[in-house]
């Protein structure tokens, strides 16, 4: 008899065979599948992992800002269908040691209310010296990172309000907030600015 398949896992039940570090992120940014490569790469257990957003993974604030920026950044470019084939990150490990995480990513419409993007990394760890390239942070909340990770998906305000379980009020505060923070004048244009910083993510081979 087989291991019980785990309903809320949008990767149960799938046949996947990698070493890899495996991860699948909702386009909101809630993490909802770890695997044991992802588990000894960062040194973040599963059940520490599951159910919290992307960025809460590390306690460093900068990083945290940069590893929204990436995600926001790959949802669009996944959305826009025309995804890179690899990237790269670089973040620190739950220990704080700088690593740079070599990515492939693919978005899954296994359940068509919930497409998740689906990450598989290989972990090179630097030195304790190393200096992290990070791009600046643009300052916004991890509220704010949400709404605009929903944004990127087309999203109105009413349906962030929904996805979310805040009121339409409250988004409208959270996108004044952005504008002023991003210095725009429209969701578009605050995208934009999401965009330019933290751009396409590398494309190797």
């Amino acid at each position: 008899m087989g291991e019980p398949v785990d309903a809320d896992d949008p990767l149960a039940g799938l046949t996947l065979v990698t070493g890899d570090a495996m991860s699948a992120v909702t386009l909101s940014g809630m993490i909802v599948s770890w695997n044991e490569a992802a588990e000894e790469q960062l040194h973040i257990p599963r059940e520490e992992a599951i159910g919290v957003y992307l960025a809460d993974i590390t306690a460093d604030p900068e990083c945290s800002d940069a590893l929204w920026g990436h995600h926001v950044a790959m949802v669009g470019a996944h959305l826009s269908g025309n995804p890179p084939v690899r990237h790269i990150l670089e973040t620190r490990d739950r220990l704080g040691h700088p690593v740079r995480l070599h990515v492939s990513s693919m978005l899954l419409r296994r359940n068509r209310d919930r497409p998740v993007l689906v990450f598989t990394h290989t972990t090179e760890h630097l030195g304790p010296d190393y200096k992290l390239r990070l791009p600046p942070p643009l300052g916004l909340t991890q509220r704010e990172w949400e709404v605009v990770s929903l944004m990127m998906t087309g999203r109105g305000t009413g349906e962030i309000a929904h996805h979310l379980g805040i009121t339409y009020a409250t988004v409208r505060a959270h996108i004044r907030n952005i504008f002023v923070t991003l210095d725009a004048n429209s969701r578009t244009q605050a995208l934009m600015r999401v965009w330019t910083r933290f751009g396409t993510p590398s494309v190797g081979t």
